[in-house]
């Protein structure tokens, strides 16, 4: 019997005098041979019934301002130092004011997608250092700073979404024959599935798929002689197909949202009277464009004991966590002397 092999519910033939019978209860293999075939079929198994290698992605979503003499959020050919290099794909120009090297790094991308497709690498935190790298050059708010830990070949998945309700409909019921409302809810944000394959020489392969839907305001929509108001939302998507090196830092970009602020100003109370107040106020009218950066990071994690490290490393840096963990630590050492104790 070989334990942890491949599942299934049918007997395999590999051999004319050999029969496998797979337990998927067991995730096991029950093998019927001779001592040849046994050995053969156990060298076999045990080449691929392995422990797939771990990636932690660590992705950091940011608002970057684009000002009025700006075609893009980021500058990124005006702050990396000598040493440093971005990587991209896009209609970025190729020039660097300081030397550095920019090369152009293959992608594949939808039809409606990222305006570039960039990767910035350092002899330090390359995610730290790109933050850093943005919002030099740029009016930057971090927004979120998610993590995921998956397999080779497993997809993870980021989702940062409000939900939205809204009156879906309504009809008359009741004793009284009242009308009754539907609340439905429509998820809008960002959502972001990334597939991570370890190549033999050490790089990852990325499949990254990314969705955002953006509130634009409630339309009206009439059906017969009801009229409601239904979220109007925008959708877009692009998909991409990267290949890194450990550790190395990619960047997402060219979502565009624009929207629009209207502001009063003037002289207190003067302001105010009527007609001449008009003399002494003024109005203001902003056109601000955001574009949405995301930043990742994978970072190959060979073995249990790695991702148990990198684990520790990220408890230690949180001290909320620790104390956490030392708390349920606590509670659950009670709650076993306590079984014990019971038992005897």
């Amino acid at each position: 019997v070989i334990d942890k092999a491949a599942d299934g519910e049918e007997e395999i033939e590999l051999l004319a005098n050999a029969r496998i019978v797979p337990d998927e209860r067991s995730n096991s293999l029950l093998i019927f041979a001779n001592k040849q075939d046994l050995t053969m079929i156990t060298n076999m198994v045990s080449k691929v019934d392995v422990l797939l290698a771990q990636v932690l992605i660590e992705a950091v979503v940011l608002e970057v301002e684009i000002g009025d003499d700006q075609s893009t959020g980021v500058k990124v050919t005006q702050s990396s130092g000598a040493g440093d290099r971005w990587q991209y794909g896009g209609a970025i120009p190729q020039t660097a004011a300081d030397g550095s090297a920019i090369t152009e790094a293959p992608n594949t991308m939808g039809s409606v997608g990222f305006n570039y497709l960039m990767k910035y690498t350092s002899g330090g935190d390359t995610l730290s250092m790109a933050i850093d790298a943005i919002a030099t050059e740029s009016t930057t708010q971090v927004v979120q700073r998610p993590r995921i830990q998956t397999s080779h070949g497993i997809p993870g998945f980021f989702t940062l979404a409000d939900q939205i309700p809204y009156v879906s409909g309504g009809s008359f019921g009741g004793f009284s024959n009242f009308a009754q409302s539907f609340v439905q809810f429509i998820q809008v944000g960002l959502q972001l599935s990334v597939q991570p394959f370890i190549t033999p020489e050490g790089y990852i392969v990325m499949e990254i798929m990314q969705n955002i839907d953006i509130d634009k305001g409630l339309v009206e929509v009439s059906t017969g002689d009801n009229r409601q108001s239904a979220p109007r939302v925008n959708q877009r998507s692009a998909s991409s197909t990267l290949t890194v090196r450990d550790g190395d830092t990619i960047m997402l970009g060219g979502f565009i949202k624009q929207s629009q602020e209207n502001g009063n100003s003037g002289v207190p109370l003067l302001k105010d009277i009527p007609v001449l107040g008009n003399l002494f106020k003024s109005k203001s009218r902003k056109n601000t464009s955001t574009e949405l950066i995301i930043l990742l990071r994978a970072t190959v994690l060979e073995t249990p004991e790695e991702a148990a490290m990198m684990a520790r490393q990220e408890k230690q840096s949180l001290p909320g966590i620790r104390d956490l963990e030392q708390t349920l630590g606590e509670e659950t050492q009670k709650r076993s002397e306590k079984l014990l104790r019971s038992r005897k």
